[in-house]
């Protein structure tokens, strides 16, 4: 697939110019602008200046596979030509091209599970400024090996470290622990011993355990993660102009009967049978997701094969939606890679132009498949959440269809904004597919913790400095 695509150049903007002064003030902060809002450019513009003045001539940027390739090396290649750029985003040859860092001066970009492959590569190489990219996506969890592996690096060079992230609570304000010690443990408040403050003393802080396993947020507990979660800048969408805000519908679809009696079952039972395939569900939340799985029409059976339910409604549904927005291209969210090959094959069978993104798909591929989405050349872009969540603007389509929901806020909030972004001149449409209680309430969910995260990022107004 050879498409060439059409780069119009990036002009900075006076909110960017405003974040530039901002990171280059601060050694250790936090930029909290809205996805779309342009984190990047003022961030590699920032990495020039200190690199041209010799201030730090070694930098590490810490960013998912996507925007590594999507968006950190187009504004390199655009605000700083002339610094010398690394890629260690590829396992396949990263050890192997690691050895070129000795004496290397420049840029390097790495994607987050590389830090602790090459944690002893990096800390001899000893970067005098860290960049994250998505910190809350994956740096919002100090017990992951990953959170470690960054923490332990940052302890032991002492670089300047900026943390990026749109969503910074995504699941409750506990996130924000372990983004502040990886950022600016600095910014926690005093404790008896001089030691910086735990989490236990922090969630103390935070919040109250009104029953055994159950912590609510205190009545200030957003605006003491605020004073914490310091030095921040924040702007939302709406400075780069003229980006409406999606309208979010949810369709409600009926089941088969097929897929009526095996949910019945499974809810009932823990334990279902559609034809010679038995479908267990042990644990809760194995039945969360199985029941997910009936209502998408394709689902593992106990002998972990791949059973197809007759879902007639839901794809019937899809087809509704796309000659609704006057057949103009569609980002289809699947939380299953086995629905999504599933559906891929059925919309090509009707003849539609269809492209799939999954956790298998190379990296390449990834690149030419979203350029030809830009470009027009598909009806349909089907996508697990995870692959596409980051970094990568798709504003050829105007709509995102959850064809099931996926509990995880960061992943839903992030893949929404795909569309919703900067170029995108019509108005964006956010389409939840449902049929069943369970995915109801599990879109409940995520609205709820959205409206926390809202609440939060409310005391950051425009700019807080």
């Amino acid at each position: 697939m050879n498409i060439v695509p059409i780069v119009e150049p990036i002009v900075p903007l006076p909110h960017q110019w405003e974040t530039v002064e901002f990171l280059l003030t601060n050694k250790r902060c936090f930029n909290l602008s809205s996805c779309g809002s342009g984190k990047t450019l003022p961030s590699v513009i920032s990495m020039k200046a200190l690199f041209d003045s010799g201030t730090e001539p070694r930098q590490l940027v810490i960013a998912p596979l996507s925007v590594i390739v999507s968006t950190w090396k187009d504004h390199l290649a655009q605000f700083a030509p002339d610094i010398p750029v690394m890629f260690l985003d590829n396992s396949n040859n990263r050890k192997k091209r690691a050895a070129d860092l000795i004496g290397f001066r420049g840029i390097v970009l790495i994607n987050p599970d590389g830090v602790q492959s090459l944690f002893h590569e990096l800390v001899h190489w000893s970067p005098g400024l860290v960049v994250i990219d998505e910190l809350a996506g994956y740096y919002r969890n100090c017990k992951t090996n990953r959170w470690k592996a960054a923490a332990a690096m940052i302890y032991k060079c002492q670089p300047g470290v900026w943390g990026f992230t749109g969503t910074p609570v995504t699941k409750n304000l506990m996130d924000s622990y372990a983004q502040c010690l990886l950022v600016n443990p600095k910014g926690f408040p005093a404790t008896r011993t001089g030691r910086t403050m735990t989490y236990v003393q922090y969630r103390d802080r935070l919040m109250f355990n009104p029953a055994p396993y159950v912590w609510v947020p205190k009545k200030n507990a957003s605006e003491l993660v605020h004073e914490i979660m310091q030095p921040a800048i924040r702007f939302g969408r709406e400075v780069m102009g003229g980006i409406k805000t999606p309208i979010r519908i949810r369709k409600d679809i009926q089941l088969t009967a097929e897929q009526r009696a095996t949910y019945q079952a499974l809810v009932k039972d823990g334990i279902a049978k559609y034809g010679t395939a038995h479908i267990k569900a042990k644990e809760a939340m194995t039945l969360v997701t199985k029941a997910v799985q009936i209502a998408l029409g394709e689902v593992y059976d106990a002998a972990g094969n791949i059973t197809s339910i007759p879902s007639g409604p839901r794809l019937q549904a899809l087809l509704d939606v796309f000659e609704e927005v006057e057949y103009s291209p569609l980002l289809v969210a699947v939380p299953f890679v086995h629905t999504i090959l599933a559906l891929a094959d059925y919309l090509r069978l009707q003849g539609f132009r269809v492209a799939v993104i999954y956790g298998k798909t190379p990296k390449p591929e990834r690149g030419d498949t979203i350029r030809a989405f830009q470009a027009g050349q598909y009806d349909f872009l089907l996508c697990h959440p995870k692959t596409l969540a980051h970094g990568v603007t798709l504003t050829r389509s105007h709509t995102v269809v959850w064809y099931g929901p996926l509990y995880d806020l960061e992943l839903y909030w992030q893949l929404c904004d795909r569309i919703f972004r900067y170029g995108q001149t019509e108005q964006p449409l956010i389409v939840e597919f449902s049929s069943t209680t369970i995915e109801n309430r599990i879109y409940a969910a995520l609205h709820g913790k959205e409206e926390l995260g809202g609440t939060y990022l409310e005391l950051f107004g425009g700019t807080v400095k």
